[in-house]
């Protein structure tokens, strides 16, 4: 399976013979090493390679395809309460797409339940939710478990009424 680094490194061997090549390879080089506030130049990144026979180890590119799992990313645009959920299936050779399924959903409403809210419906406290979430291993499983993106660092948990039960069973024991 080709993954980004290979497109990576690909498309750098190619900046000195095509201009398109060279525009992007200095347009990903330019999103990696911004300090926050001024982007580098054509002209710096030419620089970092002139005269150069290889050019991948001048360039920051090189540390991030190294330092960073890469795979193979296909983004999917989701209207608002819609999920994405991607089925793999082996499929006939005429037919090279690649099968997605889009379930809408009411996060809300199919996943009403924060932590908290669970911790003071159960008559326990959210170490205990958490901790009883993690043994059933409810998290990822889009029956029981949504993360909703909260910020660059965190997200909100929210559980569905079969993970409500799940739990309640579990601490019932």
């Amino acid at each position: 399976m080709t993954k980004y680094a290979d497109k990576v490194r690909k498309l750098v061997s190619k900046v000195k013979r095509s201009e398109s090549d060279k525009k992007l390879a200095w347009l990903l080089e330019r999103g990696i090493v911004i300090d926050g506030s001024s982007y580098i130049t054509q002209l710096q990144f030419e620089a970092k390679y002139r005269g150069k026979k290889k050019i991948m180890p001048y360039l920051a590119i090189s540390n991030f395809v190294k330092d960073n799992e890469m795979v193979r990313i296909v983004p999917v645009h989701a209207p608002k309460n819609y999920t994405a959920d991607i089925a793999l299936r082996k499929g006939s050779a005429k037919d090279s797409s690649l099968p997605v399924l889009i379930k809408k959903t009411s996060v809300d409403d199919d996943y009403p339940y924060l932590t908290r809210e669970l911790a003071r419906l159960l008559g326990v406290n959210q170490y205990t939710i958490t901790s009883t979430v993690a043994k059933l291993k409810l998290k990822g499983d889009s029956k029981y478990h949504q993360a909703i993106r909260a910020s660059k660092n965190s997200d909100i948990q929210r559980y569905s009424e079969a993970a409500k039960s799940k739990i309640e069973s579990e601490l019932a024991q």
